[in-house]
């Protein structure tokens, strides 16, 4: 980019800018040169390695790869990369942070302990984040690590060693940390200020910069490095009798002087610089392309938001909430465009700068100034008396504008005059057809008085005097255009707001602006109070705080800064604040025209989500206090009133439906605060707050988010039995002879994981059975494969679904009595459907459990107790959703309604009952016994049914007799839907009542003729997976027939 781009932006940049750009750079600093770093653990580790006789780290590098594989040298990269981004985004957000802090937000280079200390409090935090992902990299870097990944590291570690072992070296690491970014930031910094003096975007000198400076700091950390090293890995070597190595895991090292002496006895003091080559070869690349990243990242992030770049100064991180801006006023007639102005001398316009922005401090009036009860004065649009006017009497103050009558008289030793006139402004005034006026360059002459500035001859003089106040005009059009943003947007029902009131009070900070500068960030130097009047509907205050932006911009002439919002006064105002703030709504592209600068949410950085959590949690935990400004962190813009666009009703309609859909605020008095959002002819948006205590009672919208829950899982475990049935009807579940909850989660990626998996699998029955014609080969198993482990992790995502949310419905009360005992059925359930289809595909690997040896397959028992288990979990998600998402009509008044009632749940029952007997068909693959229908060959009672003893074992291991009983039973589901259907028809049922009556009659036949279909077919996969998946809707149009037909209680 050019050097005068790179000039024009921010010295210090918004906090989102620090954390992705340390992000990205902290990921390609560690894993860049991570082979190198592979070869000096192994150097410095205790354990003997071939390394250690390489000349350098290139050929310690060669070394691994010719022995263990390309891939040796990046194990446990995938920890570091996790690690690193949370970690250096801290680091380099700290760093920055504390710089501008120490140094007073300059960009100079002249503070050198200053960049020290800020990268030693950098590193403090950056290490308590980073430390256990160190530990994970350096024992998966070991040449006889036992980990297969990182995550398996991970639970072992913590299982034999516990949490204390991933911050064991944590002292170390801070004791070899902090001196290595001490003398690296110095380093580079110094280095710096020689290659770049005007600090201008010189790729070249971060370079040179960086690498000095990673160099330098890596080759004195050195000895502590190898302390650190010892510690996280703890493991000695361990000659097995086939003559392998396993590294077993010792507490021998507990503390840097155990360690110390353990380096000295074995090594001496050549030990304890063991790796410097490889260390310093990691480190000097690495810190160079991590600090001309970070600083490359930044502009290249910039642009999506076109308001960083503008140079700040004096607050360290730009507001960027919606109706916050740069004072960049529009050009409003009647107002005089400030950009006209006379030339303003710098140095006087800082000065008088400084002195504005100080003015807050305790409101106090000058002691030539005495007034009564202490009343504070501001610097304000409005009209205010001079220094004449003294003492002031409140009680005279204007309602409108909380300030005295105007005064246009000149103050005592006022060295020349200024301008009576006033210039009308563009914001409509409330009650009239006619708009406020601003102040006179005499009257905000004596309101600098009254603020306690007093003016020296070389400060000020009257053309700057007019400038100030044009920059001030400005500004306040600029305020009410942010105003107008809100409204247009959240309320364009009001088509012409206006200001009634307004006030300043400079020293009344709002807990957001005191919540920022606990972060590091000034405090506003003013504060106004603005109540807009929304077309007669309602009033509404709006918060403008005023942040000093540093020097003055040679461009605009502008310093100050804006953050407009509504004040948190009532749930109207939270809502719109919350609707602003949330960056995860997914909208349309077609809506993208109101989104702030036109960027897609899609591009939002994750740290923006960090930002809505941490605004949640202060909106939590500060619902219930009405008329308390709270706290919001705003780092992005999310949803804007663009004025380039005119954006339809029926568009802006759709975009608050999904905004507004499903919020809930939860306050700390236990209630619950719901809302329903629904459009009117006039394509509006509505919103309406029901507030109801949690326990027994729950509003109906809250019932509805935990109904559509349970649908979903319900959703969730019938795509899990369809998958199963394709699993079963493809032979692929015998494939995975191995069942781990954690382990069997990571699938084979290379060829020889997948001939090692492979191998495994030729050891058991099936594979014998299946290549005793032709051989299977290895592409023919990948596919096997792979379909049950999509079944295995379709099951595991169904368990994530289900437990996490419900322990926070839980949490919240959201459950009654009955649904707490239905939950903990339906957890149970789901945590033995795991523990059971592991004993079923037991079954299978083990020939001995089958009624038919000779044929590798799943005991049927255990198959149907697999698949009517997931048929009692579906139907408990099914009935208890729909009863929470659906309102219950009342069909007691219904002639015979109980003898429909009888029906409904007697075709309920028999579609499970021949859904089981289906299970045995699968079992056994009964389905291939007669493939003819009506009659079973020639005959329509068939043969062989009672062939075996004890008789009762026919029932359930004779193919004839299993797959009679499920015909049977199929002729008997059908007609008792049949007749549900037609006693049903002719009575006055309500219409979700009627469709699923109706459902259940087509799906009836439908899964009939897809039963006989699969069967003179001779089972094709595709139709019995159809037949399988149709008695699952079969079974959900029983189940809703029934959830409708349910008594109310009265």
């Amino acid at each position: 980019m050019a050097d005068d781009e790179y000039e024009s932006l921010a010295p210090t940049h918004k906090l989102w800018v620090h954390l992705s750009a340390g992000a990205l750079a902290g990921m390609t600093e560690h894993c860049v040169m991570f082979p190198f770093d592979s070869v000096k653990t192994r150097l410095q580790s205790l354990c003997p390695c071939p390394e250690a006789k390489c000349p350098t780290p290139v050929h310690g590098i060669a070394s691994i790869i010719r022995r263990e594989g390309w891939l040796r040298p990046l194990r446990g990269v995938n920890a570091v990369a996790a690690g690193s981004i949370p970690a250096h985004a801290l680091y380099f957000t700290v760093y920055e942070k504390m710089k501008a802090f120490l140094t007073g937000n300059t960009t100079g280079h002249a503070n050198t302990i200053a960049y020290g200390v800020s990268g030693a409090l950098a590193t403090i935090i950056h290490d308590a984040v980073m430390n256990p992902a160190e530990v994970v990299k350096q024992r998966m870097q070991m040449m006889y690590s036992p980990y297969g990944g990182s995550l398996e590291c991970v639970r072992c570690v913590y299982k034999r060693e516990g949490v204390q072992a991933f911050y064991r070296s944590y002292s170390t690491q801070l004791l070899m940390n902090v001196p290595f970014q001490t003398v690296h930031f110095m380093t580079y910094e110094f280095w710096q200020h020689q290659l770049n003096p005007e600090h201008k975007y010189d790729p070249r000198s971060h370079l040179i910069s960086g690498a000095l400076a990673g160099g330098l700091a890596a080759a004195v950390t050195t000895p502590l490095d190898c302390v650190k090293t010892v510690l996280n890995t703890q493991q000695t070597p361990e000659v097995l009798p086939d003559r392998t190595v396993l590294l077993k895991a010792t507490n021998s090292y507990q503390g840097i002087k155990d360690t110390v002496t353990s380096i000295y006895r074995c090594r001496g003091l050549s030990g304890f610089f063991s790796g410097v080559q490889a260390r310093v070869m990691y480190q000097m690349p690495a810190t160079a392309l991590s600090w001309s990243l970070c600083f490359r990242s930044k502009p290249v992030s910039l642009p999506l938001f076109p308001e960083c770049h503008r140079p700040i100064t004096g607050i360290t991180t730009r507001i960027s909430t919606m109706g916050s801006t740069q004072s960049t006023p529009a050009p409003v007639a009647p107002v005089a465009d400030f950009k006209n102005a006379t030339e303003i001398d710098a140095q006087k316009l800082n000065a008088v700068r400084k002195t504005m922005s100080n003015l807050g401090g305790d409101g106090s009036i000058p002691s030539e100034c005495p007034s009564k009860g202490g009343a504070q004065m501001y610097v304000s649009e409005c009209p205010s008396a001079g220094a004449q006017a003294c003492p002031i009497n409140k009680e005279e103050f204007n309602t409108q504008n909380n300030m005295p009558a105007p005064n246009q008289r000149p103050a005592p030793d006022q060295p020349f005059l200024l301008p009576t006139a006033r210039e009308k402004s563009t914001i409509p005034k409330a009650g009239t057809q006619d708009t406020w006026e601003y102040p006179s360059a005499q009257m905000f002459w004596n309101a600098m008085l009254r603020k306690g500035w007093r003016w020296q001859e070389d400060q000020l003089s009257e053309a700057d005097m007019d400038n100030i106040i044009k920059i001030h005009n400005a500004n306040n059009e600029e305020a009410w255009q942010e105003v107008l943003k809100w409204e247009n947007l959240l309320h364009p029902e009001c088509d012409c707001p206006k200001l009634k009131s307004f006030k300043g009070d400079a020293k009344n900070y709002s807990p957001r602006a005191r919540f920022r500068s606990w972060l590091g960030y000034q405090l506003p130097f003013d504060r106004h109070d603005w109540i807009v009047d929304r077309c007669g509907q309602r009033e509404v205050r709006y918060v403008i705080d005023y942040y000093d932006g540093g020097a003055v911009d040679h461009k605009t002439k502008l310093f100050t800064h804006l953050d407009v919002r509504p004040a948190m006064t009532d749930w109207s105002n939270i809502w719109d604040r919350m609707v602003v703030a949330c960056p995860f709504h997914p909208l349309s592209s077609k809506l993208s025209v109101v989104v702030v600068y036109s960027f897609n949410l899609d591009r939002v950085p994750f740290v923006n989500i960090i930002t809505y959590l941490v605004d949640s949690v202060f909106l939590f935990l500060h619902s219930s206090n009405f008329g308390l400004q709270l706290p919001h962190i705003g780092l992005c813009k999310t949803v804007l009133f663009n004025r380039k666009f005119h954006v339809q009703k029926e568009q802006m309609s759709l975009l608050l439906r999904k905004l507004l859909h499903g919020a809930a605020l939860r306050s700390p008095s236990a209630k619950v605060f719901k809302t329903i959002v629904s459009p009117n002819s006039g394509f509006t948006v509505t919103k309406r707050w029901l507030g109801e205590a949690l326990g027994e009672g729950q509003s109906r919208s809250s019932r509805k988010v935990v109904g559509y829950w349970l649908l979903g899982c319900a959703g969730m475990v019938y795509g899990a039995v369809a998958l199963g049935g394709v699993t079963r009807l493809t032979e692929s579940g015998l494939s995975m002879v191995n069942w781990d909850l954690f382990r069997t989660m990571k699938p084979p990626l290379s060829q020889k994981d997948w001939e090692q998996e492979f191998e495994r699998y030729k050891q058991y029955p099936e594979y014998k059975f299946k290549s005793s014609g032709e051989e299977m080969t290895l592409s023919e198993f990948k596919f096997i494969w792979s379909m049950e482990y999509t079944h295995r992790m379709w099951g595991r995502a169904i368990g994530l679904a289900f437990l996490i949310p419900c322990a926070y419905f839980w949490a919240r009360g959201r459950f009654t009595g009955a649904m707490k005992k239905r939950m903990v059925v339906a957890g149970s359930l789901l945590i033995s459907q795991g523990l059971i289809g592991w004993w079923m595909v037991k079954s299978g690997l083990d020939p001995s459990k089958n009624s038919n040896a000779d044929i590798p397959r799943v005991s049927q028992y255990r198959l149907a107790t697999h698949l009517s288990l997931a048929f009692v979990l579906y139907t408990i998600f099914l009935w208890t959703g729909l009863s929470n998402v659906l309102k219950p009509h009342d069909h007691s008044k219904v002639l015979k309604i109980g003898k429909l009632r009888g029906l409904a749940h007697g075709s309920k029952t028999l579609i499970f009952l021949t859904a089981v007997m289906g299970a045995f068909v699968a079992g056994l693959d009964a389905g291939l016994v007669y493939n003819s229908w009506p009659k079973y060959a020639d005959r329509w009672v068939p043969e062989h049914l009672l062939v075996l003893d004890p008789k009762w074992k026919n029932f359930f291991e004779n193919q004839t007799t299993v797959q009679f009983l499920h015909r049977n039973l199929a002729y008997l589901t059908l007609f008792s839907i049949s007749a549900t259907w037609l006693v049903g028809r002719r009575m006055q049922l309500s219409r979700r009542a009627r469709i699923a009556l109706h459902g259940l009659m087509f799906m009836g036949y439908t899964q009939a003729v897809l039963g006989i279909s699969t069967l003179v077919h001779f089972v094709p996969v595709w139709l019995a997976a159809l037949h399988q998946s149709g008695s699952m809707a079969l079974i959900s149009f029983a189940f809703w027939l029934t959830n409708e037909l349910r008594r109310v209680p009265k």
